[in-house]
């Protein structure tokens, strides 16, 4: 149970990365985007929290709930860490907008659930 605890931790700080994500961009476009060098930092970091986060979901608990991308948001920080000259600004614009936004309620529904186990 305490790895499961240890989960709805890091489930929060993906939820929270999410939630600062949208907060970033909200109604901004894609050309203010690009051009804003810290809500480009901003979310290449929240991006990298999100990937380190899904890193430490056990195997078992990310078996459970296979509709959430973990093996992607996983491989996210190595992406930005050593491929960081090369990040998109398109690429982090479409992935915060398109691809992200649908993990938050997979991600609640998952915590909900493992709450509700625990007792």
């Amino acid at each position: 149970m305490k790895e499961n605890e240890q989960a709805l931790g890091y489930v929060a700080d993906m939820l929270n990365a999410l939630a600062c994500i949208d907060r970033f961009i909200e109604n901004m476009s894609y050309e203010a985007f690009r051009h804003d060098d810290k809500t480009l930092f901003a979310l290449t970091h929240a991006v990298g929290i999100i990937g380190q986060a899904a890193q430490q979901i056990p195997p078992e608990l990310q078996q459970e709930y296979p509709a959430i991308p973990w093996r992607q948001m996983a491989n996210m920080p190595n992406k930005l860490a050593y491929d960081y000259i090369g990040i998109s600004p398109m690429v982090l614009w479409q992935t915060a907008r398109v691809e992200l936004p649908a993990l938050a309620p997979a991600l609640n529904t998952m915590r909900i659930q493992v709450q509700q186990n625990k007792g």
